[in-house]
Order: C-alpha cells, then sequence, then structure tokens
C-alpha cells in the first residue's frame, strides 16, 4: 500500500458514491489476511463514506452530488 494519497468517489448520486466505497470494502475482505491493512482503531475510520489510514496518510472519501458546475469545483478543491 502507498503513503499519502487521496481518493476521491464522486457520482450523481451520493447513494452511488456510498456503493463504491463498499465494493472496495467487499474487495478488501475477500483479501487473505496477511494482505489486509493494519487498522488502529483509535485513529483510523473504517465507514460508509470514508476509509483513512492515519499511519499512511491515506483517505478514500466518497463525495456528495454537487448541483452545479460551480459547486462542483469547490466539492474537489474543498476535500484537498
Amino acid at each position: 500500500m502507498g503513503e499519502n494519497y487521496n481518493i476521491v468517489f464522486s457520482n450523481k448520486e451520493f447513494a452511488d458514491s456510498q456503493l463504491n466505497i463498499k465494493r472496495l470494502k467487499d474487495i478488501k475482505d475477500a483479501l487473505p489476511e496477511y494482505l489486509l491493512p493494519h487498522l488502529d482503531e483509535k485513529k483510523d475510520t473504517d465507514n460508509i463514506t470514508l476509509i483513512r489510514l492515519e499511519s499512511l496518510n491515506n483517505s478514500i472519501k466518497a463525495l456528495s452530488t454537487a448541483r452545479d458546475s460551480a459547486s462542483a469545483m469547490k466539492l474537489g478543491k474543498n476535500y484537498f
């Protein structure tokens, strides 16, 4: 697993972005235990909208839907 990355799942519907996170978790759950990242329950986040590994400074986030192009630009910029 790499370090210092941010991935954003954005879709026409927020539920679709959340579904992408769920699919990623399903793939992770199918991996053998020795390939799984170590999650620190006190520091890391693993829910339907965000997966964050503090030790590696990595995050994967589902963003809500933007209603127009101006808010779409702000949505992604606010995350990074």
